[in-house]
């Protein structure tokens, strides 16, 4: 089957977590919450699960995790540039 074809296949009952909190210092726009919840509740007349969830970190955590990779990243492609002789 095609990519297109598989989308069209029935998926049964999906888990879905929905934030509706904000994750961090940044409140979420009213624009955005409204498409969540818009989201969410065609989710549930389709038929499937819909739980709030809390967020999984804590900002700091989050601050963290992204300035590491965002190094790992900075560091990987500094190297790739080198090893090809690049500035």
């Amino acid at each position: 089957r095609s990519y297109v074809e598989e989308l069209s296949q029935p998926t049964g009952t999906l888990r879905v977590g929905v934030a509706r909190t904000k994750w961090g210092e940044v409140d979420c726009e009213p624009e955005v919450l409204n498409a969540v919840e818009s989201t969410a509740a065609l989710l549930e007349e389709m038929g499937h699960n819909v739980t709030d969830i809390e967020p999984p970190y804590e900002p700091i955590e989050y601050l963290r995790s992204n300035l590491a990779k965002t190094f790992f990243f900075a560091t990987s492609l500094e190297e790739t540039a080198r090893t090809l002789g690049r500035p």
